[in-house]
């Protein structure tokens, strides 16, 4: 299943989520003052307009609360019971959250029978819609839409038991692409995961190839592939898997980080939001800063490069702080590199040119790649995007960084930023992808803009 595939399966949830509550709203609205015996004798009758516009104030809320109930992810493939539970709790304390806020608007006109009706009628059409949802769901499946590629790798019974089990029943959402060796040489395993386009491998025995096992760790996190183990052959903290059950086989799914699924999402829309004000704010700064490098040196006023990130090689923007034939002269300069590492460092630069200090000093030369994060090739906080040369200099445990979207800034940049030697940038930045949150990164950004002010920290 492809990521933009997956994608819309966390969103459509929430736009059916979102339908169905504005119809439960409008049927508990009707059933408490028009077609109910409690629709007389209490003197009163709240505007249908008024109350529509305070609850739809209270829909984020809801979806809120939803998400934090565990309603909005992909698996659709276990019993619905759980799922049950979940939109009771999700419900109820919407229901209780909503109240909370109109007692404190003081709204003593909002009748608290109406909040009951509230209930029972947003329960109701919500399960109604989940079990659709469901059944589209399961519907889609059959068809081979939506479902996961998988690739066992191992040559046990239980290999041959999943692959039955999935076969028989495509709704629990994988497909099982091949089955190989445990033994299969890692380039020609590589070829097949990327021509099979694999979203997840399964391996049957852990114990009889330790070797194996830490190889595809790293390549999950490099390529965001999702790994199960069988539990017999797997050792490792009960607190970082997911533990289900398939056709009486026990499989323990490794948990990947906040990044994926819905943080993937939030961190996008905060990306969309504030470079566009960003944008908007700063292009007066813009305007003056590329007719100052216009009038103090010769060539383009941006200046744009290869990068690699998350989804591959894109080009990021920058205003232009060097000479024109800048990348000529680094190679005359290789020799006096004093950073280690795959990344090329010298101080006094004597490529960059006069207005070129001061705008990497104060890191206005970045600037234009709030566009990059606008179309989506960078994220506000994140690794730095390093050249295709310095990426292949790489070591397998350096590959990490590429497994999210390169960032303007990052923890590197807010904690020594070049005077970090490269292993020390990638511990920080695999911190970061292991501990994501959306407080950690306005904290980042924040602290960015106290290193930019008090001049420290700048290439």
């Amino acid at each position: 299943m492809s990521k933009r595939q997956e994608l819309w399966f966390y969103f459509i949830p929430v736009l059916l989520d979102l339908v169905a509550l504005i119809s439960a709203f409008v049927l508990a609205y009707f059933a408490r003052f028009s077609f109910s015996p409690t629709a007389l004798g209490f003197g009163f009758q709240i505007p249908f307009a008024e109350y529509m516009r305070l609850l739809i104030w209270l829909i984020p809320l809801w979806i809120m609360v939803f998400a934090a109930a565990g309603l909005y992810t992909t698996d659709f493939r276990g019993r619905f019971w759980p799922e049950f539970l979940r939109i009771f709790l999700g419900v109820a304390v919407s229901v209780v959250l909503s109240l909370t806020i109109i007692f404190l608007a003081k709204r003593s006109d909002f009748s608290r029978l109406l909040l009951v009706y509230l209930l029972i009628s947003t329960l109701v059409v919500v399960l109604m819609e989940r079990l659709f949802w469901r059944f589209v769901m399961h519907y889609l499946a059959d068809r081979g839409f939506g479902r996961r590629r998988v690739l066992i790798i191992g040559n046990a019974r239980e290999a041959l038991r999943l692959k039955a089990v999935f076969d028989k029943t495509p709704y629990l959402g994988f497909k099982v692409m091949e089955i190989v060796a445990q033994d299969l040489p890692r380039k020609r395993l590589l070829l097949k995961i990327e021509k099979l386009k694999i979203d997840d491998i399964i391996q049957t025995q852990k114990k009889a190839n330790r070797d194996l096992s830490e190889f595809l760790e790293e390549l999950s996190r490099v390529k965001g592939i999702t790994l199960h183990f069988i539990p017999d052959f797997y050792e490792i903290s009960i607190a970082q898997v997911d533990l289900d059950s398939y056709g009486g086989v026990p499989l323990l799914t490794v948990k990947k980080t906040s990044l994926d699924g819905w943080g993937r999402i939030y961190k996008r829309i905060f990306d969309l939001i504030i470079s566009v004000l960003l944008l908007i704010i700063l292009s007066p700064l813009f305007l003056i800063v590329a007719l100052l490098i216009k009038i103090t040196s010769r060539g383009p006023v941006f200046f744009k490069q290869l990068r690699v990130g998350r989804d591959g090689d894109f080009y990021i923007f920058k205003f232009r702080s060097m000479v024109v034939n800048a990348e000529e002269l680094k190679q005359k300069l290789a020799k006096q590199n004093e950073r280690k590492g795959p990344l090329f460092k010298i101080k006094n630069d004597p490529r960059i040119t006069p207005l070129g200090r001061f705008l990497r000093k104060t890191r206005i030369d970045e600037l234009p790649q709030l566009f990059n994060v606008l179309k989506g090739s960078m994220s506000l906080v994140g690794p730095r995007p390093h050249l295709p040369e310095e990426v292949a200099k790489y070591k397998n445990h350096h590959k990490e960084v590429l497994a999210i979207k390169p960032g303007m800034t990052g923890l590197p940049q807010i904690s020594g930023a070049s005077d970090l030697d490269f292993e020390e940038e990638v511990n920080l930045d695999t911190y970061y992808i292991h501990n994501w949150s959306f407080w950690l990164d306005l904290i980042i950004l924040i602290k960015t803009g106290l290193v930019v002010l008090k001049s420290k920290g700048a290439a």
